[in-house]
């Protein structure tokens, strides 16, 4: 039952993305018939979640993302809940290496440019889907079923530059499987980074 009435919260945000998208129809027409307000590439080492990243523009705008490196991932019930290494209290918590690919989709990019904001690096807000690969865990107090797991993101963000130094927020629903056929459901996964644009 609890499962049902998230994935119908999932449906849902889904078809607000897709309405957000659609009402910035005008501005992204706009856009389109000038010069890109995106960086063609942009290149970041990251802080929080420990690794590298690539920001490259697919058309004027939207950009997609590859980053690697280290992530922390929570206790998800249907995942990674069944059993405890050591101590039943406190938080659940599994480090792993993770691969990952991010398609965001601008909508602000023209408003922030003409009111005279920042809008290096690709600063500005965005919708996403993402995808990401999380590998053998490097420290855990969970015991998860599967080495690799396997997440699928719809997300709502910002992500902003001040002279070199990067910020990005976003949040979603997540859905979540492995390797061994388990699988789960996030109702809202926040992600938080910061780090370096070269």
């Amino acid at each position: 039952m609890k499962l049902k009435l998230l994935k119908k919260l999932f449906a849902v945000f889904l078809i607000c993305s897709v309405a957000c998208i659609h009402a910035q129809t005008n501005e992204l027409d706009t856009m389109a018939s000038k010069n890109s307000l995106l960086e063609k590439n942009v290149f970041r080492l990251n802080v929080l979640s420990p690794g590298i990243g690539a920001e490259f523009r697919t058309t004027n705008f939207s950009s997609l993302s590859l980053n690697t490196g280290i992530t922390y991932f929570p206790e998800i019930d249907g995942m990674n809940t069944k059993n405890r290494i050591g101590s039943s209290s406190g938080l659940g918590y599994s480090f792993e290496p993770f691969l990952g690919v991010d398609y965001k989709l601008f909508y602000n990019l023209q408003k922030r440019s003409s009111s005279g904001k920042n809008i290096t690096y690709n600063s500005g807000n965005f919708v996403s889907l993402r995808a990401l690969t999380l590998g053998p865990a490097i420290s855990n107090n969970i015991l998860r079923q599967s080495n690799y797991d396997f997440l699928l993101f719809a997300s709502w963000g910002f992500q902003r530059s001040y002279h070199r130094i990067h910020l990005l927020f976003d949040a979603g629903p997540v859905f979540v499987f492995d390797a061994k056929g388990n699988k789960g459901f996030y109702p809202i996964l926040f992600r938080v980074n910061l780090g370096y644009n070269f």
